[in-house]
C-alpha cells in the first residue's frame, strides 16, 4: 500500500533501515489518476526519473526503489501539495 511505501522512504531517509532495492509498482496503482486530477502532466515525471507509463500501470512487477522515491518527490513538488503522500494514500484503490 502507499503508507507501506511511505514508511519504507522514512525508515531509508532516517537510516533505520537499509534501503531496498525494489518497491512493487501495483503500490503505484492510482498514482496517475490522482496527478491527472491534480492537472499535474505524468509523463515528465515519469521521464525524469527514468520510468514510462507502463511502469506505473498497476500491474504486479518489481521497480527500482530510489525511481519510485524520487518520483514521489517530484510529483509532490509538482502538484504544490504540501502533504502529497496523504493524498496519494487517501486517494489509492483499496479492493
Amino acid at each position: 500500500t502507499p503508507i507501506r511505501l511511505l514508511l519504507f522512504l522514512h525508515f531509508v531517509r532516517t537510516g533505520i533501515m537499509s534501503q531496498p532495492s525494489k518497491v512493487r509498482a501495483n503500490m503505484l496503482r492510482g498514482f496517475a489518476q490522482l496527478l491527472t486530477e491534480q492537472g499535474v502532466a505524468l509523463d515528465p515525471l515519469l521521464h525524469s526519473v527514468g520510468l514510462t507509463a507502463r511502469d506505473v500501470d498497476g500491474d504486479d512487477h518489481d521497480l527500482p526503489f530510489n525511481a519510485v522515491a524520487e518520483l514521489m518527490e517530484t510529483a509532490a513538488e509538482a502538484s504544490k501539495d504540501g502533504v502529497f503522500g496523504v493524498t496519494f494514500a487517501k486517494a489509492y484503490p483499496v479492493g
